[in-house]
């Protein structure tokens, strides 16, 4: 034990105590001395006495404990703290840490140990304060060094940190109220972390666009963040703020923040000059902010230090408007603004816009008048648009002027940069008189704005008035009008005879070089046609020289006439004719409601003084052609300005309609002129020729009927006696307009009159019988030998037309009561007056015989068809065929009616129309004589479609076996298939038939069984479809027996497999379309020697196959002693197959079964179940 030869035998004291079974020594060694500590377990070991007994020995020995004190370099006779360090040994470290900045509680101080593989201390760490929050530790500079030494002598490396929180620092930009916000972090000398939020910042700053950098300025550290660039544009760091800021440990930091400002670039367009100078001119705004401003198409180059900017601020230091002003004003002139476009820069989110304006001289300009050599002279100013300064002088003027008589006006010209300098001299706001031009003079100002100079001075009116002579003491008018000099002429014009307004007065002067010249003055202003009359001539002559002969002319409107010829209210015509009458007056005739057009080319008119206060114009609307006569169509009377009255009538030509007929009635007959007058008074003579008889034209009477088209209805000879009117003729003729005009004539016509013998009975009834033939003859015909009686109210008569000569007229008797027919019992004919023939027949309406056969198509319940035909009298039979098979079409159902003995018929009835006679005939189902109710006996024959279907099954190239099947289809037909060209013979009690309906169509299934085969499945060989009569398709399947099953010995393991069980093998296992499954039967891992294949017929899907493998048995089977079956199981969506492997002759022991499923493709399974092998197979 360390220092045990240190230790006196006072200071070593052992006590025995007993803990459980065993006794312990318990040994302490110390204390040394009187210092503090504490005792500490130096070994404890289990040793055996020679006794056995076991004994606890536990070694003790005082330790000391170490005071240290560390005085730190933070604040002379600071703040103290105690802490009491364990070490690995037991030993403790009392460590007093002096002269603290701040006051520590013991818990508060955090202390590490670090210590070897021999569990002695290499490093102490001493953190204080600081737990959980953010914040840094920072070292502490130690007074009195940085080791302590323990009990030992060991010395152990201290280090002491202390725990800074972070202090958060707010700085409020002021740049915009509830503005954006942005932090950042910087670390003090001091190792003082700071986070600084700046607030109410403009823009938004991602962390990537925010810098700080912290450095030492004299006594205080200085912490520069900078915001942005946003982008890559030009510019410079702006200062935003600059605050001092203390930390909870008393240090002072300035923060300064700094935006990046873009250097704004401005372009104005000054449109001074196209493609004209450009300048650019950079200056600052109040906060720093860099502009470079560059204006183009200046008139003038100008340089950079010859434009002033002058920057106006508001209240608050902040740029409100900025002022460009261009060139120095150090000459006679001023400033004038620019006008100029898309003049705003942005300035911390406020536009502020840029005046622009130039510095423009004063220019002078004069004007000689030339109205007196050395004459007088006036001066004014005038300012351009532009703000150029204009002196102008007025030399060689007639008149003094003084200022106040001289305005001047600027205002712009229709050309661009161009305007008008307006001098008036003399009085302003003389209401006689105006101002004249004077002079004209057009300058260009230095700035190349194009100016024209306009002098006017101010000249009073002449005076002049002309009598009209219209009427004594008449109206009076005075009218202003300017020469082409611009002197006014007041001309006043008496005795007129209408009140004329001074705008209703037209002037027009024409002056020569003298002041001389001519005018016009008209009187009245045109209100729609009309014609200047000439009323006086005179001359105008003026105090300067002028003179001008003038012509005075009164306006005389166009007089409107209207004349309503009231001839047609829809579509009317309309004639304008304008006519000048003998004194000029022009007179605008309307003739109106005209049932045609007029041709201007064939209008004529004629004027006549009636008296002296009437005048007569008649107007004609066409030129006289052929036969007719002019007739007035309207008039009407207008009144002239001079009073007199005139008369106009319109008159138009007619010309008599002539039309020629053909009555056709005789060749060569006779003719009669029938005249008329249609509505509008036109004459129309109408010649009738081919007359069969001679009337006189008192004979005819004529009736007209308005419409579209007019009916003229011509009715020759007198109603008298019985009879009617006849149409002998239709024709359309033209009027002059050529509008249609039906023409029909009648002619008086009396009944024609027959018999007509019914043969029924002898001496029967009677029945009186009429009808009016197409042309409107009327016909009477007695009816005689009739069974019944007839009332007129069931007598019907219908009138045909056969052909040109001849008609036919039916007379039905009876009502028609649903079930039954009419019967013909008599006929006759007759000849009318013009030579045609009337076939008159007479019918009698029959009920149909009824009568029932039962065709045994069917035993019960079958289909009900009724036939109705005619015998060969024409009497009606209805038969109802019962029970049969289907149900027929109307038109498939044939019924022929051939004469029998006696009174007795034949009725052959055919179901059904054929359509192939090659494979269809008619075979009798039915013959039956039925007794109908008059007595008859009639013999009836029913036939239906039997079908003959040849099929060739090409098992054979030709003259193969054959066999016939014979099927009755849903349809009630039979249907008789022929097979041909079959490898096997069938006998016919080997092949079965069925008929199946699916979806309105009928499948045949004809299976061809092998007796044979005992376990063999049915497999379709052949496949044909036709369709029947009726549209019906009727599909015949034919299936021949096949072994269901064949197993393939595999040649794989065996040396006797033939060519031929080889050529089998592979070409059943390669057809396209079938399912192979493998199955693999491992024993200890090795396949068995022999494989066997099974083949099989797929249960639900036609003609595809199932192979299945067996890989691996242990013994070869055949085809004797391995069966195969499948089955669909729907109901589990399987089919399943059972493969039974027949023990081989001699085999001893036991046999196993195994079961496997697959699943396909399409979802469904395959069970397969295999008995008998010689092997127990897991599912591996």
């Amino acid at each position: 034990v360390r220092c045990v030869q240190e230790t006196a035998p006072e200071q070593i004291k052992a006590n025995v105590t007993k803990e459980g079974p065993k006794e312990v020594v318990n040994i302490k060694l110390g204390p040394k001395d009187k210092s503090e500590g504490k005792f500490v377990s130096v070994k404890n070991e289990t040793v055996k006495t020679p006794r056995g007994e076991e004994v606890v020995v536990q070694v003790e020995e005082f330790v000391k404990r170490t005071k240290q004190v560390i005085g730190t370099d933070q604040k002379p006779s600071g703040n103290n703290v105690t802490k009491i360090v364990k070490l690995p040994t037991g030993e403790e470290i009392e460590i007093n840490l002096t002269n603290l900045k701040q006051q520590y509680k013991p818990e508060e101080v955090n202390v590490t140990l670090k210590s070897n593989d021999k569990k002695q201390p290499e490093e102490l760490t001493i953190n204080l304060g600081g737990a959980g929050k953010p914040g840094k530790l920072v070292p502490i500079p130690l007074k009195n060094g940085t080791t302590i030494t323990l009990d030992n002598g060991i010395k152990v490396p201290v280090r002491i940190s202390e725990f800074i929180p972070t202090h958060t620092v707010a700085i409020n930009a002021a740049q915009k109220p509830a503005g954006n916000n942005a932090s950042a972090k910087a670390e003090l000398k001091s190792g003082q972390l700071l986070n600084i939020n700046i607030t109410n910042l403009r823009e938004q700053y991602t962390p990537e666009q925010i810098k700080a950098n912290v450095t030492k300025e004299g006594p205080k550290e200085v912490v520069n963040i900078k915001l942005g660039p946003k982008d890559k544009s030009e510019g410079k760091f702006v200062s935003v703020k600059n605050e001092t800021v203390k930390t909870p440990r008393g240090e002072e930091v300035v923060v300064q923040v700094e935006e990046f400002t873009p250097i704004i670039k401005k372009r104005i367009d000054t449109n001074q000059k196209p493609q004209g100078n450009n300048a650019t001119k950079q200056f600052k705004l109040p906060n720093g902010q860099e502009v470079e401003l560059t204006l183009v198409n200046l008139k003038d180059p100008i340089k950079p230090e010859e434009i002033n900017v002058d920057i106006k601020n508001n209240g608050n230091g902040k740029p409100e408007q900025i002022n460009v002003n261009l060139g120095k004003d150090d000459k006679p002139g001023k400033y004038i603004p620019v006008d100029v476009k898309d003049n705003d820069i942005k300035v911390e989110d406020k536009n502020v816009p840029i005046k622009v304006n130039d510095f423009y001289r004063t220019e002078g300009v004069e004007i000689n008048a030339q109205q007196k050599e050395g004459g007088n002279k006036i001066s004014t100013k005038a300012n351009l648009k532009s703000g150029q300064p204009l002196d102008i002088s007025v030399i060689n003027l007639r008149e003094p002027y003084t200022p106040a008589q001289v305005k001047t006006t600027v205002k712009p010209a229709e050309k661009a940069n161009s305007e008008i300098v307006n001098i008036q001299l003399g009085p302003q706001g003389s209401n006689e008189g105006k101002f004249l031009p004077l002079k004209q003079r057009n300058v260009t100002t230095a700035e190349g704005e194009a100016v024209r100079i306009d002098v006017e001075y101010f000249a009073k009116p002449i005076k002049h008035t002309i009598d009209a002579a219209q009427v004594t003491n008449g109206s009076k008018v005075t009218k202003i009008v300017p020469l082409p000099t611009g002197r006014e002429v007041e001309i006043t014009l008496t005795n007129l005879r209408n009140p004329v307004k001074p705008e209703e007065i037209q002037v027009d002067f024409q002056l020569g070089n003298n002041n001389s010249g001519k005018g016009t003055i008209k009187i009245g202003k045109p209100n729609g046609d009309g014609v200047y009359l000439p009323i006086k001539n005179d001359t105008i002559q003026g105090d300067n020289g002028e003179k001008i002969e003038v012509s005075i002319v009164a306006f005389n409107p166009t007089l409107k006439a209207v004349i309503d010829t009231k001839q047609v209210k829809e579509n009317p015509q309309t004639v304008l004719r304008n006519v000048t009458l003998k004194d000029g007056t022009l007179v605008e005739v309307s003739t109106n409601n005209l049932k045609q057009k007029y041709p201007e080319s064939g209008i004529t008119e004629e004027q006549k003084n009636v008296d002296a206060q009437n005048e007569l114009v008649t107007i004609r609307l066409n030129k006289q052609e052929g036969k007719g006569t002019f007739k007035p169509l309207g008039e009407t009377t207008i009144k002239k300005q001079d009073g007199k009255n005139v008369r106009i009538v319109a008159e138009a030509f007619s010309k008599t309609i002539e039309a020629r007929i053909n009555t056709n009635q005789k060749p060569n007959g006779t003719s009669l002129v029938v005249k008329t007058k249609n509505p509008e008074g036109e004459d129309i003579e109408i010649t009738l020729f081919n007359l069969r008889d001679q009337y006189k034209p008192e004979q005819a009477q004529v009736n007209r009927t308005a419409g579209q088209p007019e009916v003229i209805n011509i009715r020759l000879g007198e109603n008298k006696g019985p009879g009617t009117f006849v149409k002998i003729s239709d024709a359309v003729i033209k009027d002059q307009n050529g509008k249609d005009i039906n023409v029909k004539v009648e002619e008086f016509i009396a009944p024609l009159k027959g018999q007509i013998d019914a043969k029924e009975v002898k001496d029967g009834n009677r029945a009186q019988v009429n009808a009016t033939l197409k042309n409107g003859t009327p016909v009477e015909f007695l009816i005689s030998n009739l069974k019944n009686k007839y009332t007129d109210d069931v007598i019907t008569k219908e009138v045909k037309t056969i052909n040109d000569s001849t008609e036919e007229v039916i007379f039905r008797l009876g009502k028609n009561e649903g079930e039954g027919v009419y019967k013909q019992v008599g006929a006759t004919e007759l000849k009318t007056v013009d030579g045609k023939t009337v076939k008159a027949s007479a019918f009698v309406f029959v009920k149909p015989l009824t009568a029932t056969i039962n065709t045994d198509e069917v035993k019960s319940n079958g289909k009900t068809q009724v036939i109705k035909t005619n015998l060969t009298d024409n009497t009606p039979i209805q038969i109802t065929l019962q029970n049969l098979k289907q149900q027929y079409e109307k038109e498939d159902l044939i019924a022929k009616v051939t004469k029998g003995e006696g009174n007795n018929d034949n009725v052959l009835i055919q179901l059904g129309q054929i359509f192939y006679p090659d494979n269809e005939r008619y075979i009798k189902i039915k013959e039956e004589v039925i007794k109908t109710e008059d007595g008859r006996s009639i013999k009836a024959t029913v036939e239906a479609i039997a079908l003959k279907i040849p099929v060739d099954m090409e098992q054979t190239k030709e003259n193969g076996q054959k066999v016939d099947a014979m099927a009755k289809l849903t349809t009630g037909q039979t249907l008789e298939v022929a097979l041909f060209n079959l490898k096997d013979k069938y006998t016919p009690e080997n092949v079965k038939t069925t008929v199946t309906d699916k979806d309105g169509a009928d499948f045949v299934l004809i299976r061809l069984d092998d007796p044979s085969i005992k376990d063999g499945i049915f497999k379709k060989v052949r496949s044909v479809s036709f369709k029947l009569g009726t549209g019906r398709v009727v599909t015949i399947d034919v299936e021949q027996k096949k072994n269901k099953v064949v197993v393939i010995p595999e040649c794989a393991g065996d040396s006797k497999c033939t060519e031929e069980q080889k050529k089998l093998e592979s070409e059943v296992m390669n057809l396209p379309g079938d399912i192979h499954l493998n199955i693999n039967l491992f024993n200890n891992d090795e396949l068995g020697k022999f494989n066997a294949t099974a083949v099989m017929d797929m249960p639900k899907v036609e003609g595809q196959r199932l192979f299945i493998k067996l890989i691996g048995l242990q013994l070869k089977y055949t085809n004797a002693n391995m069966k195969v079956t499948i089955n669909a199981d729907d109901a589990n969506n399987q089919d399943v197959v059972e493969i039974n492997l027949v023990k081989p002759e001699g085999f001893e022991g036991k046999l196993f079964s195994k079961e496997r499923v697959a699943e396909r493709k399409n979802g469904r399974k395959l069970k397969i179940v295999i008995n008998g092998l010689t092997k127990e197979y897991t599912d591996k």
